[in-house]
């Protein structure tokens, strides 16, 4: 199933002034009649016509939305709908992935997807050059890393470099793990590897759920396993290494084993300087951090 009918509400644009934050839809639906001041185009590389994308902005707890276009195509072509998979902290990027083919199951074989960045606040859409037929990396560790032409991470709202990173898989033991970047101000894709620190306790295995990006000098980003532990990488540096940092242990009635998405329960965020999570059970609500 596509999602072909966007809601009604955040179009048309009435520009008002934007609301300090959004919940935004983690797909795009399939649309050509939701254009505003946030509408932008890129060519399709390698195809025919252009990407055209619009954000439409409705104030919590109303949900926003992002609508997507190949303008010489319907939406038969793609596999599944755009997907976002990261979010850029403190400013306006996403990143979307858009996949080719005519099953779902197109999304298994990396040639098939495409990633672009769209900045709502130029706005402007880049299809980013292909990784590589060969390349594959976990969708949930992308994050965005933002570097200003000095070089220097930091915080500044200007028309900074940026760079993506994300890694290739699972983490589990001491063998080396490849780290994926994408240089805005170089255009290219680079790949290093990561080893695993020795740790005093078991370190056990790491399945990323979702990306936090730190920041600081050396780009650190956060790779969470809402089960276990957060992986913690400075992506910048020249030799990359892991460190991992154990979550407390999901709350649990009886001797039932922790199972299934746990974004459902569990989430974690990074306010003020220190990880605050949450998890919800029937009856009751844990917090820490």
């Amino acid at each position: 199933m596509y999602l072909l009918s966007p809601p009604a509400h955040g179009h048309p644009d009435d520009r008002e002034e934007r609301p300090p934050f959004v919940l935004i839809e983690p797909y795009a639906y399939f649309a050509d009649d939701r254009d505003n001041a946030t509408t932008a185009f890129c060519p399709m590389n390698g195809f025919k016509g252009q990407f055209k994308v619009t954000f439409c902005t409705a104030r919590p707890p109303l949900v926003s939305y992002m609508c997507f276009q190949a303008t010489a195509y319907d939406h038969t072509p793609f596999a599944v709908e755009p997907q976002i998979l990261a979010t850029e902290t403190d400013g306006s990027r996403v990143l979307l992935r858009v996949v080719f083919g005519n099953h779902p199951s197109a999304i298994t074989f990396p040639h098939n997807r495409h990633y672009l960045v769209y900045d709502a606040s130029g706005p402007s859409i880049e299809h980013l050059p292909h990784p590589g037929a060969g390349v594959r990396f976990s969708g949930d560790s992308l994050a965005f890393v933002r570097k200003c032409t000095h070089g220097t991470i930091h915080d500044c709202t200007g028309n900074c470099a940026y760079v993506l990173a994300a890694h290739s898989g699972g983490f589990g033991d001491a063998r080396p793990y490849q780290l994926y970047l994408y240089h805005s101000d170089t255009k290219i894709w680079q790949q290093k590897e990561m080893v695993l620190k020795p740790s005093p306790y078991p370190v056990p295995y790491h399945s990323t759920r979702k990306a936090i990006t730190v920041g600081g000098d050396k780009g650190t980003v956060a790779w969470v396993d809402l089960w276990h532990n957060i992986i913690l990488c400075d992506v910048l540096a020249d030799c990359p290494e892991l460190r991992s940092l154990q979550l407390p242990p999901p709350i649990l009635l009886g001797n039932e084993l922790p199972r299934g998405n746990p974004r459902s329960v569990r989430d974690i965020a990074l306010l003020d300087g220190l990880f605050e999570y949450v998890q919800i059970q029937p009856g009751s609500c844990a917090l820490g951090h």
